[in-house]
């Protein structure tokens, strides 16, 4: 179980008990858990990545009627069509590269900023307007 929680002034950790008790209930009394408590940390923002998927991507699949739930799916399809990746017997699509994961992608920060630009362009021929991260 992961579970967020926080402490007051007092430095007392302030946690969801009523939760914790319920999920407690699956287990056989006198069972011993290891907890682990460890300091919540930002996570390294990228404006690139940041505009892309709040500013480019939800105008882009609103005009061609996805739902916001639906990102990665759209995201995915895009990827496939700029790379050109076929899918394999099945319908299925394999090593689709990575754009903008950090420890996966091998692509640059120009190769990165052209797939973005490609996208914009993309979503312009749907009458798509959108604007640059500056304005």
């Amino acid at each position: 179980m992961k579970l967020k929680a926080k402490i007051n002034n007092d430095r007392k950790l302030i946690l969801n008990w009523d939760l914790i008790n319920s999920y407690l209930q699956g287990f056989k009394p006198d069972t011993w858990f290891d907890i682990t408590i460890t300091r919540k940390t930002k996570k390294v923002s990228d404006p690139l990545r940041n505009y892309y998927f709040g500013g480019v991507l939800p105008d882009f699949m609103k005009e061609l009627g996805y739902e916001p739930d639906e990102v990665d799916q759209f995201h995915l399809q895009l990827k496939a069509r700029y790379f050109n990746v076929e899918p394999d017997e099945r319908g299925i699509l394999r090593n689709v590269p990575h754009v903008f994961n950090k420890k996966d992608t091998k692509l640059d920060v120009p190769k990165q900023v052209e797939f973005v630009e490609w996208v914009k362009r993309l979503a312009a021929k749907y009458g798509v307007y959108i604007s640059d991260p500056n304005e």
